[in-house]
């Protein structure tokens, strides 16, 4: 479990990195060519399904026109400061940030504040 804190408005999600995750490439939530870019990596289909879920959770969208959320497709993500250019499912611009979350195979925060610092992460553990 995370939370992302920042000046504006945010979506985040983390997933852990488990079997099945290729499942999301056929279920409609993937363009043609996201599904290219995946392949057979489960590491890029966890990827993309976090990034597309934090933007559709900023959007208060939930999962609804996951197809239309445009996000980066160049390599491998990786964890770090800068923002990537998105796009939510109404073609409204937002920033995306990929973060390292223990625990999880991946995780992103987005927002609409194009001047946004990168937000603070707090990840808890439960027991």
């Amino acid at each position: 479990v995370a939370v992302a804190i920042g000046a504006a408005p945010l979506g985040m999600d983390a997933e852990q990195l488990v079997a099945g995750a290729l499942d999301a490439v056929d279920g409609g939530c993937f363009t043609a060519v996201e599904r290219a870019w995946v392949g057979v990596r489960e590491r890029r289909a966890c990827e993309l399904w976090v990034a597309k879920e934090a933007i559709g959770k900023l959007a208060g969208l939930g999962l609804v026109g996951m197809e239309r959320v445009r996000v980066p497709l160049n390599g491998d993500t990786g964890c770090g400061a800068r923002p990537w250019p998105a796009t939510d499912a109404d073609g409204r611009a937002c920033l995306l940030w990929w973060l390292d979350v223990p625990g999880a195979g991946a995780a992103a925060v987005a927002t609409y504040d194009q001047v946004a610092a990168a937000p603070v992460v707090k990840p808890f553990a439960f027991s």
